[in-house]
């Protein structure tokens, strides 16, 4: 799905926007760093969690080895989290998005081949954003990737 697509998709969850953000691929395309994703990757709260368990009859825990992770259905997977405070969540478009620094750290760490290549699309991503405010890869803040987005 585009990115319209997503935002539909988020919108027609009903969610609200507190209690969950968006993590993975559909960070990845809320930053225009992809164009298109295959999933929905969310980490959400209890309530979130609770309101999709009611919304779709078959959520059961995936066979991923990450602790609370969740099928939703074919097309979203859900980190069940505590509470979404330890998280830096940015605003895209309306959206809540966990900071793209946190998932590229997250990819590298994981390190899986698929991680990985998503890694190296943020790698170009950042050096646009350096470009732009005339500094380091490594400088750059999640406010000024913000600022990018929205010029």
């Amino acid at each position: 799905m585009n990115k319209k697509e997503f935002k539909e998709y988020l919108d027609n969850l009903g969610l609200d926007k507190n209690e969950y953000c968006i993590i993975s691929g559909g960070s990845l395309l809320m930053h225009n760093i992809k164009k298109e994703t295959n999933d929905v990757d969310l980490y959400v709260t209890q309530n979130s969690f609770n309101k999709l368990n009611k919304m779709f009859k078959n959520v059961h825990i995936s066979g991923k080895p990450f602790p609370h992770h969740y099928n939703i259905n074919k097309e979203t997977d859900a980190v069940l989290v505590k509470n979404l405070k330890n998280e830096k969540i940015y605003y895209i478009d309306g959206y809540p998005c966990r900071s793209i620094i946190d998932d590229y750290n997250w990819y590298r760490q994981n390190a899986r081949p698929k991680d990985l290549a998503s890694a190296d699309k943020i790698d170009k991503f950042f050096k646009k954003v350096a470009k732009e405010y005339n500094c380091k890869t490594e400088e750059i803040t999640e406010k000024e990737i913000c600022e990018y987005l929205n010029k």
